[in-house]
């Protein structure tokens, strides 16, 4: 374990760039939540609250500080599959055509995800983080961690 510990932060224009970017987004999370504005808002800082969670863990993965939080690795996948419903209900909120109960449809891809790689997430940190080193960090090489239990349940 003491790659992980040894290993150096990177801190380049891409990492520059996803710290704008979640500063931004804080900042515009913030201008909607004043005067009132978060009911007529609400799906639009959804969507942009779901970004912001899939910044921070990319932030995570290009600086490196990943090895201090393993439990966050691939926790912002799932949500992905949250981005184009909720623009839709946005969409729909912004034009004024209403809400439907088969709205909560359009969800069912995130829950169904979720629960597939919900192994995955209960995990240890040694295997998450070897899987890490594999996928995003080529200039290190571990040896890869067995799982503590399957990972995939289907």
């Amino acid at each position: 374990m003491t790659v992980f510990a040894n290993s150096a932060l990177e801190f380049g224009p891409i990492t520059t760039a996803i710290i704008f970017g979640i500063i931004q987004s804080v900042l515009i999370l913030y201008f909607f939540s004043i005067n009132n504005r978060i009911r007529k808002h609400a799906m639009l800082m959804f969507t942009i609250a779901v970004l912001l969670i899939m910044q921070i863990e990319s932030f995570f993965l290009q600086s490196g500080y990943m090895f201090q939080f393993p439990k966050l690795f691939m926790v912002s996948v799932p949500f992905i599959f949250t981005l184009g419903p909720l623009s839709w209900l946005y969409y729909k909120d912004q034009m004024n055509l209403g809400k439907s109960k088969w709205d909560a449809l359009h969800f069912l891809p995130f829950i169904f995800f979720f629960l597939y790689s919900f192994n995955f997430y209960l995990q240890n940190d040694a295997f998450k983080s070897a899987i890490y080193l594999y996928e995003f960090r080529n200039d290190i090489s571990v040896p890869l961690e067995a799982p503590s239990f399957n990972v995939d349940p289907w």
